[in-house]
């Protein structure tokens, strides 16, 4: 799912009706559910970064983890997927030992979630493409 962003970067009309499609089910959602209210957050700062804005992702990024942090997640898969999406954002800021800090944060924090596995082999590769200088 994370790599169809990349995809859909490339088409920014489907990104635009996936960020309509998120905020619409957002908006619906009447239950106030923590988990539900951070993986809006975390799409739809997917989606800002696809399309360039990279400052918006990132704080929307932000905001997700620190609503996060004052609310107890159901879904523990959230926090260190939005860490490695902040992680990408600041690569793409080249701003690199605040990406590198968000990578270890997510790769050692967290353990025991779904799609742990995959999540670490993005950031090896995130790693892989950090300047040797902060590796």
């Amino acid at each position: 799912m994370w790599n169809g962003f990349l995809i859909l970067a490339r088409n920014q009309s489907l990104l635009e009706e996936m960020q309509k499609t998120i905020k619409s089910a957002a908006a619906d959602d009447v239950s106030d559910d923590p988990d539900d209210h951070c993986l809006a957050e975390l799409l739809l700062g997917v989606c800002l970064r696809a399309q360039g804005r990279v400052d918006d992702g990132l704080a929307r990024l932000q905001g997700m983890l620190d609503y996060a942090a004052n609310c107890e997640l159901v879904e523990a898969y959230l926090e260190p997927y939005c860490h490695v999406e902040v992680g990408m954002c600041f690569m793409q800021l080249e701003r690199f030992a605040e990406a590198r800090k968000h990578f270890d944060i997510a790769r050692t924090n967290y353990k025991k979630y779904a799609m742990q596995s995959r999540l670490h082999f993005r950031i090896h590769a995130a790693m892989r493409m950090l300047p040797e200088k902060e590796k």
